[in-house]
């Protein structure tokens, strides 16, 4: 089951605090810490790219529509138990998918640096998961909406459980590799810019992203059970 999706949104907000150093003063502070920053984000290439994963990934792990929270209401349904004459409603969100697929296509055809290697990797054995998981559910889907399951007796129904349920585990294996991938940069590129903020003098904005990041870590350690780390990062 995919348990990220708090921190993946907290670290994509944290990313939008990449302001302008040298529009707040102290130039020289303010040049050493973007090329501090831009060492740690990469180039422009590579930060749009990495837009595009992050805009796909939060997609993917949507609360509502995303392939973890969609694969839950699947074995809720328990097909194999099921009868012909059950009221059937197969959870799906095929624009959410077809969405979170063209952003992570979009980003992994920008040309980006030796930074978005291990992301591009990810996303090179993602994909492909990911759009199994939607030839599947284009088959599917209909097949319920229609109440098709109920001429063949639930037959295609239950013939492709087994399928169905191994197509959403290999997707949310690949989601959570990419995950790390993501987590990874992201981290590097957050805490150089932290720096940057102190050493230009600029409290307030490193506060405010040191609370963002210590949020990171607590969604993490929250989700892992680890209440010894959780409690730590308690204000």
């Amino acid at each position: 089951m995919v348990k990220t999706g708090t921190r993946a949104l907290v670290l994509a907000t944290a990313g939008m605090l990449t302001l302008g150093l040298a529009a707040c003063g102290d130039g020289g502070a303010a040049k050493g810490g973007n090329a501090s920053v831009a060492e740690a984000a990469g180039d422009e290439a590579t930060q749009e790219k990495f837009n595009h994963y992050v805009e796909g990934f939060n997609k993917l792990i949507d609360d509502n529509w995303g392939v973890g929270s969609n694969f839950r209401s699947y074995q809720q349904l328990d097909i194999p138990a099921k009868s012909a004459d059950d009221s059937i409603s197969f959870p799906e969100n095929i624009t959410t998918l077809e969405g979170a697929i063209e952003a992570l296509k979009e980003g992994r055809a920008l040309r980006g640096d030796d930074l978005a290697g291990p992301a591009d990797a990810a996303v090179d054995k993602l994909l492909p998961r990911l759009e199994a998981l939607l030839t599947q559910w284009r088959t599917l889907d209909p097949y319920y909406e229609t109440r098709r399951y109920r001429e063949d007796g639930l037959a295609q129904g239950k013939a492709a459980d087994a399928g169905l349920k191994t197509a959403y585990e290999a997707a949310i294996a690949e989601i959570e590799a990419f995950d790390a991938t993501l987590t990874t940069y992201l981290r590097q590129r957050d805490a150089a810019q932290l720096t940057a903020y102190r050493n230009a003098g600029h409290g307030e904005l490193a506060n405010l992203m040191d609370a963002m990041q210590k949020a990171d870590h607590f969604s993490d350690a929250v989700l892992a059970e680890d209440n010894a780390t959780a409690d730590r990062l308690l204000p």
